[in-house]
């Protein structure tokens, strides 16, 4: 079963972003676990290509995961699978990110966040896509409808004998 372990908890409104631009929010886990699924909320139908960053004292910093092949997205929540599972660790702060082949398709929540939660950075969709350095990026306060779904990691068990 699959379970939310970042990212946002509720839906956001349409957003009205131009072409041409990589953006990523940032989220602290809520569990550990293994992302499975890269989970992105659409206004209709478009191309994304997403990835997933580590945290580098409040910017965006090392790219854990991508996937630079476009996948087509629908109205509603789409999912795009992550394979091999990512594991993250609750508390620990990540960075989703994502570029789109067509504007004003991607759903965000509106409002000034502190500290910032959206970097954005003038990156070319077809060639480019995620970045493997997404550094130099510029700042804003909205929040993306990003989610990463996985697995929680097995629960122990006591190993006790009983004579």
């Amino acid at each position: 079963m699959s379970t939310r372990l970042i990212g946002v908890t509720s839906d956001g409104i349409s957003n009205a972003l131009a072409l041409g631009y990589f953006c990523a929010s940032n989220f602290s886990a809520d569990i550990s676990g293994t992302l499975t699924e890269f989970r992105i909320k659409a206004v209709g139908a478009c191309y994304v290509k997403a990835a997933i960053y580590a945290d580098n004292g409040g910017d965006i910093g090392t790219r854990l995961w991508v996937q630079n092949t476009g996948q087509l997205m629908a109205e509603g929540w789409n999912a795009i699978a992550i394979s091999p599972g990512l594991v993250i660790m609750s508390g620990t702060t990540y960075w989703l990110g994502f570029n789109y082949d067509t504007a004003n398709k991607i759903y965000y929540l509106t409002g000034t966040a502190t500290p910032v939660r959206f970097r954005f950075k003038s990156v070319d969709y077809t060639t480019i896509g995620c970045p493997s350095d997404a550094s130099g990026t510029s700042t804003y306060g909205h929040i993306f409808s990003l989610q990463g779904w996985g697995t929680l990691p097995p629960v122990g068990r006591n190993n006790i004998m009983i004579f």
